[in-house]
């Protein structure tokens, strides 16, 4: 947002600023290339040069200046609004039952938003998760898990609509090994 006020750019048809989640635009998985990165990192689209008008733009240094002013902005009004953490707790090497529960600790300055948070196994969603908003513990249960290797992914926002990075897991299950 901060980026289109600098640059006096109007909104598209799907936002009234310019500003597009990637969440919002590939529900849940968001784009590939931010979706696959291990570290912190927002993709922007900035001037165009195939737009003669933007391509301009592009040739007055002052105008790139407003327009690195317009992304720092952004980044700094991002960061102010929290990013939750999810922390797991019982984090076990190996999982002995085709059942469990894990639990972790949703953390973040500003308060969580329950009807965010997102469980995948093994790309499927896990519906039988309970938030505790009192002690900001979300339990998710796994049944019937088959032995091997697994997968779990799980976002969370808060309430300013920041999404938490992506937490991942391998989880190997090994049922009627003691």
């Amino acid at each position: 947002r901060d980026l289109a006020y600098a640059v006096r750019n109007s909104g598209g048809p799907g936002s009234f600023d310019g500003t597009y989640s990637d969440y919002n635009i590939y529900p849940g998985d968001g784009f590939s290339v931010l979706r696959e990165t291990k570290t912190p990192a927002v993709l922007v689209e900035c001037t165009f040069s195939t737009s003669r008008f933007e391509a301009g733009r592009l040739e007055v240094s002052e105008f790139n200046g407003i327009e690195a002013w317009g992304i720092f902005k952004g980044l700094c009004r991002y960061f102010e609004a929290g990013i939750p953490r999810i922390i797991f707790l019982n984090e076990p090497d190996i999982v002995t039952d085709d059942s469990t529960s894990f639990t972790f600790l949703l953390s973040d300055s500003i308060e969580i938003d329950p009807n965010s948070i997102r469980v995948q196994f093994d790309s499927s969603d896990v519906n039988n998760v309970n938030y505790d908003k009192d002690f900001y513990l979300l339990t998710v249960n796994i049944t019937g898990a088959t032995t091997g290797r697994h997968s779990l992914r799980i976002v969370v926002a808060n309430k300013n609509g920041n999404h938490s990075f992506p937490f991942r897991k391998e989880i190997i299950f090994m049922p009627n090994i003691r």
